[in-house]
C-alpha cells in the first residue's frame, strides 16, 4: 500500500499521545459515603489506575480508540494500491482564461467546465505520474510546476479564474513543450473553447497532444466598436454593435453619462449582423460616458464599454498642397478643427499641431510635429516610397486599427501607387500584393501616417469612408488632451498611469459597472522614478486611480473583441498530427483505499461504543 501524502502519517503521534493522556489524568469523582467498600472492589481499581501519571493498565477502549484515530489519519493521507498502470507520464494541463471561457451556455461556465474536467485528470493521476498546470489568460504563466503531489495540483487548480483578456493556446502548447522534452510518455491536455486565434502548426514537440472542448453554442451579442467625437450641440457617442447568435435578437443600448442614464434605444440585428448607433448632443456630462446592453446572453463582459471624457480642444491643421479640394473639404466638417492652406512647406512647426503634405514633401529636417504625407515622404514619414506599381488593389488591412476599423480599402480603386518600405518605427496599415500603401508609426513621441498613392489617382475621394479616415487620422496623430481626464486600454493590458510631478502615490480602484459603482478592489502603486505602470487589467470595466496629490483619473478597461465575442466552439487548428492516446485513455493505475479506511475507523469505533456500554456492564 502506498500513501498520497505521507507526511499525513506525522499526526498518528500527536493524536495517540492526546488520547493516552487522557487516560492518565485523573477524571473528577463526586464524593459519596459508603458502610463498606467490599462490593465497591472494582472501582478501587479503576481508582487507583487512574491515578494521574501512573502505568497504564491494560484497556480495550484504549486501543480500540487508538486504532480509529490512526486508520483515519491514514484515511486522509489518501491510501492506494498500484493496479498495473505504467507510471512515469508525464502531463501538463493547458488551460484557457480566456474571456469567451466565461460563457455561460454551460452549467457553472465554460471555465467551471475546464476546472471540473481538469480535476478528474488530477484525481486519476496514476503512480509514478507528474504533471503541471499552463493557464493562458492575457499572458502565459506556469501556475503548477511539473510535480506528483495532487493535492499541490488541485489547490492551484481551484485558485484559477478567468479573465476578460484573450489567450494564446500556441504560447502555452510550447511553454508545455519545452518543459516536457526529454521526460518519458509526455501529454499535452488542452482544456479550451477554440476560439480566439488559430494554433497554426502545431509546437508540441514529440508530446501527444488532447483537445478536451468547452462550450456547445453561440448565443451573444456585443459592443464591437465605441467611440466619442465633439458634435455641433454636445459630444457625439458612436457605438457599433454585432450579433453572434443563430436567431434575430432585439435589445436596449442604453447611454449613461456620469453614472446616470441619459438615453436607450432599440436595436433589432440579424443573425452575423453588425449595425452602429449614434447617440447626438450628449451634454453635462464631465467624467464619463458609458453604453450598456440590456440582453440577457452567453458572455456579460462584451455589454458595457466607457469612454473617459476629455476637455475639448480645436486641433490647428496646416494643409501643404497644390490644390485638393476634397481634401480640404474633408478637414473642414471635423467639428473644431483649425485648417489653414499653404503652398509650400514651413521650415518650422509654428502654431499648428498637425502639418498635413499632400504631394509636397516637408522641409529637412521636418518640423518635429505630427503629420500626415500623401504621395511624399519625409525623415519622419514611417516608411520609404518603393517602386511605381500599376493599379494595385488592396488585399488586407489592419481592421483592429484606429484608422481603418470603419474603412473598407478593398473596393477602393487606386490607378499608380508606390509601395512602401516601413521603417522600424513604421506600421503596414494596408497591403496590396506587391507590399503595403498605407503606413503609420510613431517614433520619439510623435506620430505619423504615410499614404503612398495620390488620392486625385484614386476613387478614394468619393467614397464615404474617406472623411471619416482623414477625421480618424487628425484624431490619431493629435489626441485631445485628457487634463488628467481618463485613458483607455484593453484587457490584460498594462497601462501608464499619468501622475503629477509631486505624486509618490496612486491607488487605482475598480472595476466598476455601468449599472452599479460598487468597487471591485484597490491597488496602491509606489512610483518609480515618476512612473505609475497599472497591470491589474484583466477584468473589462472602468477604474479610477487617484494620485496622493492631483485630479483623479480614469481608466476604461474594454473589451471589444470580436474573436472572443463569437462563442462559437471549434478545434485546434493544428497541421502536425494529434494522437489520440491522451493521458485520460489510462489513468486508472491506482486504487483508492481511504473509503476503507475510513470504513473500518467506522467499525472499530463501533466496537468501542460496543466495549463501553455492554462490556464493561457484563464486567
Amino acid at each position: 500500500m502506498n500513501l498520497a501524502s505521507p507526511r499525513m502519517l506525522v499526526w498518528a503521534v500527536p493524536i495517540t499521545l492526546v488520547i493516552a493522556a487522557l487516560y492518565l489524568l485523573k477524571p473528577k469523582r463526586r464524593e459519596v459515603q459508603v458502610p463498606s467498600v467490599m462490593l465497591w472492589r472494582r472501582a478501587a481499581e479503576d481508582l487507583q489506575a487512574n491515578t494521574p501519571w501512573r502505568r497504564l493498565r491494560p484497556n480495550a477502549l484504549l486501543v480500540l480508540q487508538m486504532a480509529a484515530a490512526l486508520l483515519l489519519v491514514v484515511g486522509v493521507g489518501g491510501p492506494y494500491l498500484r493496479a498495473g498502470a505504467t507510471p512515469g507520464a508525464s502531463i501538463a494541463l493547458v488551460i484557457d482564461g480566456s474571456a469567451s471561457m466565461k460563457a455561460t451556455d454551460v452549467p457553472g461556465t465554460r471555465f467551471g467546465q475546464a476546472k471540473r474536467e481538469a480535476t478528474k485528470l488530477i484525481s486519476n493521476l496514476a503512480p509514478g505520474d507528474s504533471a503541471m498546470i499552463v493557464l493562458c489568460a492575457g499572458g502565459t504563466r506556469l501556475v503548477s510546476p511539473l510535480q506528483s503531489d495532487r493535492r499541490d495540483l488541485l489547490r492551484c487548480l481551484a485558485a484559477l479564474q478567468p479573465t476578460d483578456a484573450g489567450a494564446n493556446i500556441r504560447e502555452g502548447i510550447a511553454l508545455a513543450a519545452a518543459t516536457l522534452a526529454g521526460r518519458k510518455q509526455p501529454h499535452i491536455v488542452v482544456f479550451s473553447d477554440g476560439g480566439g486565434e488559430p494554433i497554426g502548426e502545431m509546437p508540441a514537440g514529440n508530446a501527444a497532444v488532447e483537445f478536451v472542448r468547452c462550450g456547445r453554442r453561440s448565443d451573444n451579442v456585443a459592443i464591437s466598436a465605441l467611440d466619442m467625437r465633439p458634435g455641433r450641440s454636445g459630444l457625439d457617442v458612436f457605438a457599433s454593435t454585432h450579433s453572434y447568435s443563430p436567431a434575430p435578437r432585439t435589445f436596449v443600448v442604453e447611454l449613461y453619462g456620469d453614472g446616470k442614464l441619459l438615453d436607450a434605444r432599440y436595436q433589432h440585428l440579424q443573425p452575423g449582423e453588425e449595425k452602429g448607433l449614434v447617440f447626438r448632443g450628449v451634454q453635462g456630462v464631465r467624467g464619463t460616458v458609458a453604453v450598456r446592453l440590456a440582453v440577457r446572453d452567453d458572455l456579460a463582459a462584451d455589454n458595457e464599454a466607457w469612454l473617459p471624457v476629455s476637455a475639448p480642444s480645436r486641433p490647428r491643421v496646416l494643409l501643404v498642397t497644390p490644390g485638393n479640394l476634397f481634401l480640404e473639404r474633408a478637414l473642414a466638417v471635423i467639428p473644431g478643427v483649425q485648417v489653414a492652406n499653404a503652398r509650400a512647406a514651413p521650415r518650422l512647426a509654428g502654431p499648428y499641431d498637425i502639418h498635413v503634405y499632400d504631394r509636397i514633401p516637408p522641409a529637412r529636417p521636418a518640423p518635429h510635429v505630427p503629420t500626415l504625407l500623401i504621395g511624399c515622404q519625409s525623415d519622419v514619414s514611417p516608411a520609404q516610397l518603393g517602386v511605381e506599381v500599376a493599379r494595385p488593389r488592396i488585399a488586407i488591412w489592419r481592421r483592429d486599427s484606429p484608422l481603418g476599423r470603419y474603412v473598407q480599402f478593398g473596393s477602393v480603386s487606386i490607378e499608380r501607387g508606390r509601395v512602401l518600405r516601413c521603417r522600424p518605427w513604421g506600421v503596414s496599415l494596408a497591403d496590396a500584393q506587391a507590399g503595403p500603401l498605407l503606413a503609420f508609426g510613431e517614433r520619439d513621441g510623435v506620430r505619423s501616417v504615410q499614404i503612398g498613392f495620390d488620392l486625385l489617382r484614386s476613387d478614394f475621394p468619393l467614397r464615404a469612408g474617406f472623411p471619416i479616415f482623414v477625421a480618424e487620422c487628425v484624431s490619431w496623430l493629435a489626441p485631445q488632451p485628457t487634463g488628467g481626464a481618463g485613458l483607455t486600454a484593453r484587457p490584460g493590458q498594462p497601462v501608464m498611469l499619468p501622475t503629477p510631478p509631486d505624486a509618490r502615490r496612486v491607488t487605482v480602484s475598480g472595476p466598476f459597472g455601468v449599472a452599479t459603482r460598487s468597487q471591485g478592489r484597490e491597488a496602491t502603486i509606489d512610483l518609480d522614478g515618476g512612473q505609475a505602470v497599472f497591470g491589474g487589467t484583466q477584468t473589462a470595466g472602468l477604474y479610477v486611480a487617484r494620485p496622493d496629490s492631483g485630479a483623479p483619473v480614469y481608466l476604461a478597461v474594454n473589451m471589444l473583441d470580436g474573436r472572443e465575442s463569437d462563442l462559437r466552439p471549434g478545434a485546434l487548428h493544428a497541421r502536425s498530427p494529434v494522437r489520440s492516446e491522451g493521458p485520460t485513455a489510462d489513468v486508472s493505475g491506482r486504487r483508492e483505499l481511504w473509503r476503507l479506511a475510513v470504513l473500518l475507523a467506522l467499525v472499530v469505533l463501533a466496537l468501542e461504543w460496543y466495549e463501553y456500554h455492554v462490556g464493561r456492564g457484563r464486567g
